[in-house]
């Protein structure tokens, strides 16, 4: 409340203040900082059941993803030439297989396939290669280089990159 007198404000509770006799602040003694409460051992608990949840859930996922792994280091094989190309799409069949089960993958062929292929993975492209691949798979003759490369590179992205169910 300020209080006019004249034309100087004053600080009615300063004047209050003044008036009392009042002992020194007297503070209350500081808290302690100690971990011997219950909730830090439930909190480091917690902490440590999140690890191994984490942990656990990496090692499966770790686990889930071999059939890629295997995938893409016999894919190697293919590119460094000491397997044949075609063998790609056995990979891929096989891959596949893993992914999304033999009854809806196994009966697949040709331009179905090629169509399941692009839709499962993004950045794709078997069905542009459709022709190239049916010549390599049904009349035994080798692509281009090109062509080749083309058809290692999408297959090792579809193995790397397909959704699973």
């Amino acid at each position: 409340m300020m209080v006019r007198q004249d034309t100087l404000a004053t600080d009615s509770l300063a004047q209050i203040a003044a008036g009392l006799k009042l002992g020194p602040l007297q503070e209350p003694e500081a808290v302690s900082f100690t971990f011997e409460t219950i909730g830090w051992p439930i909190l480091g608990g917690l902490g440590l059941l999140g690890i191994v949840v984490l942990v656990v859930l990496q090692v499966r996922a770790y686990h889930k993803n071999r059939y890629r792994r295997e995938a893409l280091a016999e894919l190697e094989n293919v590119a460094s030439g000491k397997r044949p190309l075609f063998y790609s799409f056995v990979l891929l069949k096989r891959t596949a297989m893993h992914a999304y089960g033999r009854d809806t993958v196994g009966q697949m062929y040709g331009k179905s396939w090629y169509t399941f292929l692009d839709k499962k993975a993004q950045g794709v492209g078997f069905m542009a290669l459709e022709e190239r691949i049916d010549r390599l798979i049904y009349q035994d003759e080798l692509p281009e280089e090109q062509v080749k490369t083309a058809i290692i590179t999408n297959t090792k992205k579809w193995i790397k990159d397909h959704a699973t169910r």
